[in-house]
């Protein structure tokens, strides 16, 4: 096969000089066309043509029906390569005898079996709008609404039904058009500012920041560390021992630009200042989490960010990540306790995906169930049985109280005026969040020559190039300083009973509850219009602020 897949014009055309190129067949034959374009392009993959590895490893080299040839494709990434042998259908036969124009045996060919997802088409092309130039709206010192406008966001979101793992929406942003796959890979490859090759939803991971909070919380209820009485102050420095650190500050304390400030007074001060688990998710205090972490210590805050399912693959089944976790083996003694106090509000040596943190408050929204996220509805049948999935279903038996308390602490984030997602107020179905603000490097891109190879410097190491902040509608600092950080937003829905899940993660969109919350907003719009969530919030339970 010299040119696959060659339109109707062009067939036309080579058909019409046939019988001026001997040797050159024109044969029909079926290939995929993906009429959403860009919709699901990382999750549904790409096939390529068949290599002699693929001809040597192939499970069916026995049966010559279903065995690769040369011209074969093969499913290559997403679900095309998940679902390789389902796909793949079976050659039919005729057998004639020489000189006999009758065949003396004929065997049908077998298409391949139907695999159906999880996802929901329509959600996803919503969704994934989202990022092109989403709203964002926000208060600003003195309660005046500001919009700003981001084209063209980098980033992620998931959408998981609790009670099954299914995942209904996988968006990653940039993306690109199935169709133009290969014509366009040499310029997609190269695109390091974009990256649109990559899956960011689950692929990319980065610091979560402050989303990992609940679980910190969780983790230290479950071993008995602190319980519904335990407070701790915040005066905007972390306090150990009556040993003031000048590491740790709060994030009120760079707020406020005061180093004498006390009580929290971010968004509002908070009345006595001594701040309970509930308390300290609802304003994501630095402090408390700082504290809590330095008791747990860094072995129990990697073992239950290990039992959340960070730090390790989902085994959702397409190309993934499995993030980074503060291992207590691979950090020098004396950084132990720094480590553990970074890692408490989800900074330094942790990463995470957006799929790894929709799955998190998925399993705090089932009471401490975590569930493995599925992508096909059928995956007994068709999955690719290579895969060793891990278990379906894993109770963490995390104590009842706790998890109320976390809960409650998420219904603040996202409905009270101290709640820093609190631009979800205006919902019409209360929900209960995390907003996260991860400090995030600034951007590095390798220098290529002009072939599109990266270029190396005199000791053989690539040579990068810094992108300033600014310089594209997707890539800004904030604040004075010129602060980078990725901004996340997760949650569930409907507070009290519910249903879906979700994570959105912005990259270098900087504060969580403004610009993640704002796609975030517009998530949970599209999950109501398409009847994943109630119209109203008719017969919840009342919380109090």
């Amino acid at each position: 096969v010299i040119v696959r897949a060659i339109d109707d014009d062009v067939y036309n055309q080579l058909n019409k000089i046939l019988y001026k190129c001997p040797g050159m067949d024109l044969p029909r034959r079926k290939h995929r066309i993906y009429p959403r374009g860009e919709v699901c392009c990382h999750l549904l993959g790409h096939l390529s043509g068949v290599t002699r590895e693929d001809i040597r490893n192939d499970p069916n080299l026995k049966d010559e029906l279903r065995r690769y040839r040369l011209n074969d494709e093969v499913g290559r990434s997403g679900i095309e390569a998940l679902c390789e042998q389902a796909l793949r259908g079976t050659r039919g036969r005729i057998d004639r005898v020489s000189g006999h124009d009758d065949p003396t045996n004929v065997v049908d060919a077998q298409p391949g079996r139907d695999v159906v997802l999880t996802i929901d088409a329509q959600l996803q092309a919503e969704i994934q709008d989202k990022f092109a130039e989403p709203r964002v709206t926000y208060p600003d010192a003195e309660h005046k609404e500001i919009t700003e406008h981001h084209k063209d966001l980098h980033g992620a979101a998931v959408v998981i039904d609790i009670a099954t793992g299914e995942v209904r929406a996988l968006v990653s942003a940039p993306g690109y058009d199935l169709n133009k796959f290969d014509s366009l890979y040499s310029q997609l490859s190269v695109d390091d500012l974009n990256t649109p090759l990559l899956n960011r939803a689950t692929q990319a991971a980065h610091e979560p920041g402050s989303t990992v909070k609940p679980i910190i919380g969780l983790g230290a209820w479950t071993d008995g560390l602190i319980n519904r009485d335990f407070t701790v102050e915040c005066t905007g420095f972390l306090v150990l021992n009556n040993v003031k650190y000048g590491y740790g500050r709060c994030w009120t304390a760079r707020v406020s630009k005061n180093i004498n400030f006390s009580h929290h007074p971010f968004p509002i001060p908070h009345p006595t200042g001594f701040l309970t688990f509930t308390d300290a998710l609802e304003r994501s205090c630095n402090v408390f989490f700082e504290t809590v972490a330095n008791s747990l210590g860094l072995e129990r805050i990697d073992y239950w960010f290990d039992q959340f399912g960070l730090g390790r693959k989902t085994g959702i089944g397409i190309e993934e990540s499995a993030g980074r976790l503060p291992h207590i083996d691979k950090i020098p003694h004396n950084l132990l306790n720094r480590t553990a106090w970074n890692a408490g509000i989800g900074q330094g040596a942790v990463a995470a995906t957006p799929l790894q943190m929709a799955n998190e408050v998925a399993t705090i929204a089932r009471n401490g169930i975590w569930v493995r996220p599925r992508l096909l509805t059928n995956e007994a049948a068709v999955r690719n049985p290579s895969a060793s999935p891990l278990p379906d279903r894993i109770d963490l038996h995390l104590n009842p109280a706790a998890v109320a308390a976390a809960r409650e602490g998420m219904y603040r984030v996202a409905n009270s005026p101290a709640g820093t997602g609190n631009g979800m107020r205006s919902f019409p179905v209360k929900i209960c969040a995390k907003t996260g603000s991860a400090q995030a490097s600034i951007l590095t891109i390798p220098v290529r020559d002009a072939n599109g190879k990266p270029e190396l410097d005199d000791d053989g190491a690539p040579v990068v190039k810094v992108v300033e902040p600014d310089q594209y509608p997707w890539y800004h600092s904030v604040g004075d300083e010129h602060h980078l950080a990725h901004a996340w937003y997760i949650g569930f829905a409907p507070a009290d009973n519910p249903t879906i899940a979700f994570a959105v993660m912005v990259e270098y969109g900087g504060a969580g509850g403004r610009v993640a919350g704002s796609v975030a907003f517009d998530v949970l719009e599209a999950l109501r219009q398409h009847g994943y969530l109630p119209s109203t919030n008719a017969g919840s339970i009342k919380h109090e602020p």
